[in-house]
């Protein structure tokens, strides 16, 4: 078992997820297949549901339905409602699991919300209201980690205001008071879906080293070669470490979130045995994005970078033979203990 790994200079693209880039230049690659791999599961569409679906299974039937009922006051719900048959709204734990993916849906095919990049230098959120806008910088907090060779440059980006950590803050602010309906659903929706995001590695740091000066983007600008379940590059290989999204339906092109939901509960099946894990009661943000960032120095950056000579200035690396392996333990740990905590938060809010 085992695969290799360019990292290649390219510029972010709008949903962090670049393709696999031509090199110009021939490369050597160690293209090993994993034996007897489990099938695999993640914090795209099934690992956002599984994160909503394990916090709601910890509350009581009076908060869940009350969660429940709150969420229908959506101001948006046609984004989730395109995803199930005849466009109906799910009720009850799938609505729930369902608005955990609300966030990543209007990225894409819903034209009506804008796309203002990853509004990097704007200052700190104090206020989320509905505006129908994507806010991609939302969805992560990229501390910078020096990933390159001992003895280069360690002149570190800072990290942009706008983040996830700072966005959660608010939300819980807000959630604390007196909003309007539509607004606290919209309130909610944010908040399922960031406290998944926050207990994924690479949305709390991005790499960065000679040939990255700014970082990686969260690992997007690392490209897999080889036998890597399908996966362009690193970020993406860890939001599907324990699925992948389901394939849009091909007459109406919308996401088949009833499929995503069958998904998930397969992971919850799994997951809902592990126990929550160290410092699990912990409800402060920025505490989380630490724990993921030490994660991701410990685990995802857990390589050897060479750099090769090209007119792309690219590094190579080669993951040991226990990557996956690992990266499937944290990803079970991460998706387990971001259900618990927020289950805590709902229950405070609730």
């Amino acid at each position: 078992m085992g695969f290799s790994v360019i990292l290649s200079s390219c510029s972010r693209v709008d949903d962090r997820h670049i393709r696999k880039l031509v090199m110009k230049t021939p490369l050597l690659l160690l293209t090993i297949s994993f034996a007897a791999v489990a099938t695999s599961f993640g914090w795209d569409n099934p690992g956002h549901m599984t994160v909503a679906g394990l916090a709601y299974d910890e509350l009581t039937p009076a908060q869940q339905e009350k969660l429940v009922n709150i969420l229908k006051q959506h101001p948006d719900l046609k984004p989730v409602t395109d995803g199930f048959p005849n466009g109906a709204l799910p009720d009850g734990r799938d609505l729930v699991m369902a608005m955990a993916t609300w966030p990543d849906l209007i990225k894409s095919g819903h034209p009506e919300y804008k796309n203002v990049g990853y509004e990097e230098d704007k200052p700190a959120v104090t206020e989320v209201r509905f505006d129908h806008i994507q806010h991609r910088g939302w969805h992560f907090i990229d501390q910078p980690l020096w990933v390159g060779k001992e003895g280069g440059q360690h002149q570190l980006p800072s990290v942009p205001a706008v983040n996830a950590v700072g966005v959660i803050d608010v939300l819980l602010k807000q959630l604390g008071g007196n909003e309007q309906p539509t607004q606290e659903a919209y309130d909610l929706g944010w908040l399922e879906h960031l406290v998944g995001d926050l207990h994924q590695p690479l949305h709390a740091a991005t790499g960065v080293s000679d040939v990255y000066p700014k970082g990686d983007t969260g690992g997007n600008d690392v490209v897999l070669a080889g036998d890597t379940h399908s996966e362009p590059e690193l970020h993406a290989y860890w939001d599907d470490i324990l699925g992948k999204t389901a394939r849009s339906d091909k007459r109406t092109h919308h996401p088949r979130l009833d499929m995503d939901i069958v998904t998930a509960n397969h992971i919850i099946a799994e997951l809902e045995r592990l126990p929550f894990g160290p410092n699990s009661e912990n409800v402060t943000p920025s505490v989380w994005a630490q724990e993921s960032f030490d994660m991701a120095k410990r685990d995802v950056y857990d390589v050897e970078l060479d750099e090769i000579v090209s007119d792309r200035g690219n590094l190579q690396a080669t993951l040991n033979d226990n990557y996956h392996q690992t990266a499937t333990a944290d990803g079970k740990q991460q998706i387990r203990l971001a259900g618990h905590r927020l289950a805590l938060l709902l229950k405070s809010i609730l």
